[in-house]
């Protein structure tokens, strides 16, 4: 008796892995059909960085943007001067709570991250630029008033 309700658990466990399996195989052919190995490389970058924020439990950026009531266009100032608003409105002396301002700190934090990772992105490497070789020097030649040298 035990042995038929291993064999049977065994069954759908093995049922349940090629499901899976099937379902992944798919996701992964309908990617590449979509978007071929770049757009598979992007999705793969997109959900590394969602894995880090919720590992990192920093706020998703749409909602930063959302908390400190900014568009996603909006420039540093405007960052700045509307956080230190809802900073000091959400403040204990002012009437407001722990949570809200650390709701408004969170937000501010995430996009400032964004905003640094996005310069390192653009920002050449200085280590890369001190590794590449010297232009290669031209050696002098005869000059054009005739002292060649025989």
């Amino acid at each position: 008796m035990a042995g038929r309700i291993i064999a049977q658990m065994v069954a759908m466990g093995v049922q349940v892995g090629v499901r899976v399996f099937a379902q992944v195989y798919q996701e992964v052919a309908n990617n590449a059909k979509r978007g071929g190995t770049a757009g598979a490389k992007q999705a793969a970058n997109e959900g590394a960085k969602a894995v880090r924020s919720k590992l990192s439990h920093q706020m998703p950026l749409d909602e930063a943007y959302k908390v400190l009531d900014v568009p996603t266009s909006a420039s540093a100032e405007e960052i700045v001067a509307k956080y230190d608003h809802l900073f000091h409105a959400t403040d204990r002396k002012n009437g407001g709570n722990l949570y809200l301002q650390s709701k408004v700190y969170r937000a501010r934090e995430a996009i400032d991250t964004h905003e640094a990772e996005k310069m390192a992105a653009i920002k050449p490497d200085p280590a890369a630029e001190a590794k590449a070789p010297p232009p290669p020097e031209t050696p002098p030649g005869p000059s054009s008033k005739g002292d060649d040298p025989k």
